[in-house]
């Protein structure tokens, strides 16, 4: 009985969270879509909301099938929920994570490295970057719809392991470690690394203007302002990014915990949770871009200062 009541309110639950994901995603698309927002770091964004919202999507219509009984007996539902949800679901939610593991080492490059990311030909074509990693998750996910087939009994339609999966367990073992490893944990770690990166490159650069004498103080002032700015956007970031990244991992390892599990409601929950987060993580991002184009603007500049500066101490040192 508690169970019944637990399956009907997270239901009730997913009933309305994922039409409200759908809405935060699908404004974060417009909003980087405008010509004053597009740039290399927006145009992954967009990729990664795009994903996201497919996800949803499915994930909407799956829940609203579930409903009835009726629906969620049939063949099509179940060849849609393989295909659809399974297959597809994961690829595209994969790719979120190496999209933002890119989002990451950009913001990292732009910070400690400006110079390598002017010249970086990967991260400036982020267009071609993001199909490849579509194309590379869809391939590499592609034993799904082999391993699981939609099966009768009854009247009855469900999904269960194909023969093949049975009597290759190995094999499909091996090649589900290896889409895991390279497209979620490796992402994960490359962006954890990249923004512990950043923040000390940021730390030394603050170390290194407090030192300098010959700075003005309305630029200390400025560069401080930036540097806690990229700091925050940063730590605001990584934070709301990180449930979503715990909460798939745990439901990897722990056995009752995850999608159609028995604690499948504390997983939707934070699931929902997530996905509604992902509009203040787009405004977020969004002063990351600013400060990182004001962080270029204003190395320029003290370029440009320390050029005259030395062009000048030359002139004086010749005429004396």
């Amino acid at each position: 009985m508690l169970d019944l009541r637990l399956q009907m309110v997270s239901r009730l639950v997913c009933a309305q969270g994922h039409p409200m994901s759908l809405v935060c995603l699908i404004l974060s698309i417009v909003i980087f879509a405008k010509k004053s927002m597009r740039n290399s770091s927006t145009t992954f964004l967009i990729a990664l909301n795009l994903a996201e919202a497919y996800s949803v999507a499915t994930l909407a219509i799956f829940q609203a099938c579930s409903f009835e009984k009726k629906c969620s007996d049939t063949w099509l539902y179940n060849q849609f929920k393989l295909y659809s949800t399974t297959y597809l679901g994961i690829a595209s939610q994969r790719c979120v994570y190496v999209y933002n593991c890119l989002v990451a080492v950009q913001r990292c490059l732009v910070v400690a490295y400006p110079v390598k990311f002017k010249t970086n030909r990967v991260l400036n074509e982020p267009l071609a970057v993001c199909v490849f990693v579509l194309l590379l998750s869809l391939t590499l996910h592609a034993y799904i719809p082999v391993k699981y087939a939609v099966v009768s009994k009854n009247n009855s339609h469900s999904i269960t392991e194909s023969r093949l999966a049975t009597s290759h367990v190995s094999l499909f073992n091996a090649l589900t470690s290896t889409s895991m490893y390279l497209l979620m944990y490796t992402p994960l770690i490359l962006g954890t690394i990249s923004n512990l990166v950043m923040c000390v490159a940021l730390r030394r650069h603050a170390l290194n203007m407090r030192r300098s004498s010959a700075t003005p103080g309305t630029s200390k002032r400025r560069d401080s302002q930036m540097s806690t700015g990229i700091l925050v956007s940063t730590f605001l970031f990584f934070t709301l990014s990180l449930p979503s990244n715990v909460n798939q991992l745990v439901s990897l390892h722990v056995d009752n915990y995850g999608a159609l599990k028995a604690e499948q409601y504390l997983y939707q929950t934070l699931q929902i949770a997530r996905r509604n987060s992902k509009l203040k993580r787009s405004m977020k991002n969004r002063i990351i871009i600013d400060m990182r184009t004001c962080e270029q603007n204003n190395n320029m500049e003290s370029l440009d200062s320390a050029r005259f500066g030395r062009l000048k101490k030359k002139k004086e040192v010749n005429e004396n």
